[in-house]
C-alpha cells in the first residue's frame, strides 16, 4: 500500500539537481534563513478516493492526490532581473523534471503532471533591499491500489 510519505520522498527524488535549488524538503521548516533559498517544500494537501472495482479485499480504488510545491526565493541580487530570471529558470526546471518523472519511479501509477498549475504571488521587500519570492506549482498525482 501506498503512502502519503512514499509519494512526497518520490517527488523529493525526482525534483534533485533542480538548478539553484539548495534544498528540498518534505514538510515545512521552523525557520530558513536566507542563505538556504531557494527551496522547495512538497505538500499532499487534498486527497480523494474512489471504487473502481469490485468491494474490498479484492476490488480496485483510484486515490487521487494533489501535489503542491511551494517555492521560495530570498532574492539578494542587485539587479532585480537577474534574480527573476533565475527564479524563472527554477519554474521552468520543476517543470521539466515533472514531465521526466511519469510515474515517479513505480510508486505511482499516473501522471505527475496530469494537470500543471503555476500561480506566482508578487514580489514583496523584505528587509529593505531583498526580494521575497514565491511560487506554488499545483498538479495531480493518480494511485490505483487492489485489495483494500
Amino acid at each position: 500500500m501506498m503512502t502519503r510519505q512514499q509519494v512526497k520522498n518520490a517527488l523529493q527524488t525526482a525534483l534533485q539537481g533542480v538548478p539553484n535549488v539548495k534544498a528540498i524538503f518534505t514538510a515545512r521548516q521552523r525557520l530558513t534563513p536566507n542563505s538556504q533559498t531557494p527551496v522547495i517544500t512538497i505538500y499532499l494537501p487534498d486527497v480523494k478516493e474512489a471504487q473502481l472495482t469490485g468491494p474490498a479485499p479484492n476490488g480496485k480504488r483510484r486515490i487521487e492526490l494533489t501535489g503542491l510545491l511551494e517555492v521560495i526565493m530570498i532574492d539578494v541580487n542587485p539587479q532585480t532581473e537577474v534574480g527573476e530570471a533565475i527564479f524563472d529558470g527554477i519554474l521552468d526546471a520543476i517543470d521539466t523534471k515533472l514531465r521526466q518523472a511519469f510515474n515517479l519511479a513505480g510508486v505511482v501509477d499516473g501522471s505527475a503532471i496530469k494537470n500543471l498549475e503555476t500561480h506566482i504571488a508578487a514580489p514583496q521587500m523584505v528587509e529593505g533591499q531583498n526580494i521575497f519570492r514565491v511560487g506554488l506549482k499545483k498538479f495531480d498525482i493518480t494511485v490505483t491500489i487492489s485489495g483494500a
